[in-house]
């Protein structure tokens, strides 16, 4: 489909090279997150419907395959209202993640911590529990930047 910059994102533990561990256990959460640019727009396809992460990553592979359809058989107008649904959730101004996550600003964090605070904050806050919609995306976007911070710090 022409994305680029994709980044698979799920729970499962990695090896240094990036590449999941194969003896490791389901993690608790198996949703799966992609996300891409497309046409220079920040864009994410995202599933936690079905119980293990290999599940929810073919959920993603048989939607991006449906999409390729539309695409190849010309309802190119179609792809563009398809894609709204799934702009990434990366718009808008950034906040602290600690704040957002309920932590204090000069206390060590560790992922499961992260972890920890997102599910009881993700129950709270989603909308098809009676949450408020942007609070439930400034969760998801408090997450992914603790995730990428903590690596980021352990990397170097």
């Amino acid at each position: 489909m022409g994305g680029t910059k994709i980044i698979v994102s799920t729970n499962l533990p990695l090896y240094r090279d990036g590449y999941p561990m194969t003896s490791a256990m389901e993690p608790n959460d198996p949703g799966v997150a992609v996300y891409f640019v497309l046409e220079g727009k920040p864009m994410a396809f995202a599933c936690d419907r079905f119980q293990y992460v290999y599940e929810n990553i073919e959920a993603i592979a048989k939607t991006i395959h449906a999409l390729r359809g539309i695409q190849r058989w010309g309802a190119s107008d179609m792809m563009e209202r398809a894609f709204t649904g799934f702009k990434a959730l990366t718009d808008g101004p950034s906040e602290d993640w600690r704040q957002v996550l309920g932590f204090d600003m000069f206390e060590t964090v560790t992922r499961k911590m992260i972890e920890s605070h997102y599910r009881e904050l993700v129950k709270q806050h989603h909308p098809d529990m009676g949450g408020d919609r942007e609070d439930f995306e400034r969760v998801m976007r408090a997450r992914e930047a603790a995730i990428d911070e903590l690596t980021y710090t352990s990397e170097n």
